[in-house]
């Protein structure tokens, strides 16, 4: 009799559970990267809204400075714009001398990148690092959803492949995580980051390593080089039927078996427009 009560309540168990966890994959169902990009698409705003604005331009504030040190910090103004496969970021900095950090232009007219050197044969670290890998703005990942060129937003012919992988925490936010290759390939592992419930863009990073062999008087030892983009996403607001972030904040970290840089570009946009066109030479 006891072996048969004890049966009884392993079988009532082992259901209880079996519920349990079919209950947990119901709530938690994993999402398919093409069901992810359609409901962040639908975070945005409505079709009808996303055509009307097709053609953006976003002004605000901005930030830099080099993360290890704080003397290096700079004020100024911040300029995004966009249309169709076209994107343009401009921040200007108070100078007083020409070796002072006064500019930093970022652009894609649909054809070619303009990055302009900073000093006579100098980008910055971050026109440096998006000149390497073009991609990024040709295939419409900078900048995120604040950009009408959007990769989200035509997938079909910026995007090679998607990966799910998985759920990570940005701060106190779940955020589903896809790793996307871009149309024609990339060195670079991207991964985008969105919030699990309401879906909408958080970060975007890039990253690569290699492995470069030192000196002979460093006994053959390979040094492990580490380069990494991050797009962060905050604040977002409805702004004329659109939803999007008015904090956008970008992180740069180089390693290299000689040195260790971080730079962080921080703007913070008060002013949207949605027009029907823009001068070509905006972005260039």
């Amino acid at each position: 009799m006891l072996k048969v009560k004890f049966s009884y309540f392993v079988s009532w168990a082992l259901c209880l559970l079996s519920l349990a966890i079919v209950g947990a994959a119901q709530k938690n169902p994993e999402l398919k990267p093409e069901e992810i990009v359609a409901k962040h698409i639908a975070s945005i705003g409505t079709p009808e809204m996303l055509a009307v604005a097709a053609v953006r331009v976003i002004e605000g504030k901005s930030q830099a400075r080099e993360v290890q040190t704080s003397i290096n910090t700079v004020q100024g103004k911040s300029l995004l714009a966009s249309a169709a496969d076209k994107t343009m970021l401009k921040l200007s900095f108070p100078a007083i001398s020409t070796t002072d950090y006064s500019r930093e232009h970022i652009g894609f007219d649909g054809k070619k990148l303009i990055i302009p050197y900073l000093t006579a044969s100098n980008r910055s670290a971050l026109g440096n690092f998006v000149f390497n890998y073009k991609e990024i703005l040709q295939q419409g990942l900078f900048g995120g959803s604040l950009t009408s060129s959007w990769a989200m937003l035509d997938t079909k012919n910026k995007i090679a492949k998607f990966k799910y992988e998985g759920t990570k925490k940005i701060g106190d936010t779940n955020t589903h995580v896809l790793r996307c290759v871009p149309r024609g390939g990339s060195a670079l592992t991207i991964k985008l980051f969105f919030d699990t419930e309401t879906f909408r863009h958080l970060r975007t990073e890039y990253y690569e390593s290699f492995s470069t062999p030192v000196t002979v008087a460093d006994e053959g030892r390979v040094t492990e080089n580490r380069f990494k983009l991050v797009e962060d996403f905050s604040d977002f607001k409805r702004v004329s039927e659109l939803t999007l972030p008015t904090t956008y904040k970008i992180t740069y970290t180089a390693e290299t078996q000689t040195a260790s840089k971080q730079f962080e570009w921080l703007m913070k946009f008060s002013r949207f427009a949605y027009t029907k066109q823009l001068q070509d030479d905006v972005f260039q």
